[in-house]
């Protein structure tokens, strides 16, 4: 591992991102009123949601309800499609960040499923992986494991000098 960096950053509102496959909302394929449910134990307050990279409105194209941590998007979605909702948290965090070079995860050069373990003991939320300065896409290129404080390559060769950057908040 390249090192762990603590940036000593202690913010009140952080702004997350959290990515869902349309398939992960309630309904079927196509449905309209599909509701799609942040995983945080932290208040939020939702700010922007964007279907294939376009941004919805409230209201028109999707409902929020912060204390329920869920969005309904009221157009249809089809399972295929990415979804990002951007949300606020309200509590005091520590913004971290810990290095890796592509050798430190699990497998080969190349191979498309490393896993990274990060060192930390706090609580995490994983907010954000680079590959060599390159934002992912959370459940497209990457998965989290909170709790095991894990991020699971999906659909992205890692090559061992490659340079994986993990952002979380404690």
């Amino acid at each position: 591992m390249l090192g762990s960096v603590n940036s000593g950053t202690t913010v009140q509102v952080t702004r997350l991102r959290q990515g869902f496959l349309g398939s992960a909302g309630t309904g079927s394929n196509g449905d309209t009123n599909r509701v799609y449910t942040i995983s945080t134990t932290r208040n939020i307050t939702f700010k922007e949601v964007f279907l294939d990279g376009v941004l919805l409105t409230e209201n028109t194209h999707y409902t929020a309800d912060d204390s329920a941590k869920t969005i309904t998007i009221l157009t249809g979605v089809w399972d295929v499609q990415n979804i990002s909702i951007f949300y606020n948290v309200e509590n005091l965090l520590t913004r971290n960040r810990e290095e890796f070079l592509g050798s430190d995860g699990t497998g080969s050069t190349g191979d498309s499923d490393r896993v990274y373990t990060l060192a930390s003991t706090e609580i995490l939320e994983i907010a954000e992986v680079y590959l060599d300065g390159v934002l992912l896409t959370e459940t497209t290129n990457y998965t989290v494991d909170n709790s095991a404080k894990t991020v699971s390559m999906v659909s992205v060769a890692v090559f061992d000098i490659q340079r994986v950057s993990v952002f979380y908040n404690a």
